[in-house]
């Protein structure tokens, strides 16, 4: 698989400021802190137990059956749930946007175009989580477009 240089660029140099600003603006992380994501010290304090916690989770490395997301303790299991979930967004959600976007890029390389003219798009993104699918597309559609609608709608599930 080839990555295309605009869309590697653009997860190098552009997505970590975007993220940031989103991270912001959600009050996540706080906007007062200039550079708080290149804090070496913030991110093996706050963050760095917190991806271990979810790694172990994830792989399934405890003795102990892991809970399913939807459980009420799933992202509460811990000593600050709200690091939990941003140890997410800055771990795990970036490579597998990046390795999504990456294979629609591949598709457009490949001379894959959109077979549906004049409809509007309409998709489910399954596990969608934080719509980590879903937005890859977006991205990788700016850099390597395969000729999607311009409207549509995605299904969160």
């Amino acid at each position: 698989m080839r990555v295309p240089k605009a869309l590697s660029d653009y997860f190098q140099n552009e997505f970590e400021s975007k993220l940031e600003e989103f991270l912001s603006k959600s009050n996540w992380i706080p906007d007062y802190e200039e550079n708080l994501l290149n804090s070496k010290r913030y991110l093996s304090r706050s963050i760095a137990p917190h991806i271990e916690k979810l790694s172990s989770t994830f792989n399934r490395l405890k003795k102990e059956t892991p809970l399913h997301p939807n459980e009420g303790a799933y992202w509460k299991d811990s000593s600050h749930p709200k690091n939990l979930k941003l140890a997410y967004f800055l771990s795990f959600m970036p490579p597998n946007m990046f390795r999504m976007a990456s294979v629609w890029s591949e598709l457009s390389r490949l001379g894959f175009s959109w077979p549906f003219e004049g409809d509007d798009l309409k998709a489910v993104d399954f596990g969608a989580g934080p719509a980590t699918s879903t937005t890859a597309i977006a991205i990788a559609e700016q850099h390597s477009p395969i000729g999607i609608p311009r409207s549509g709608s995605f299904a969160l599930i």
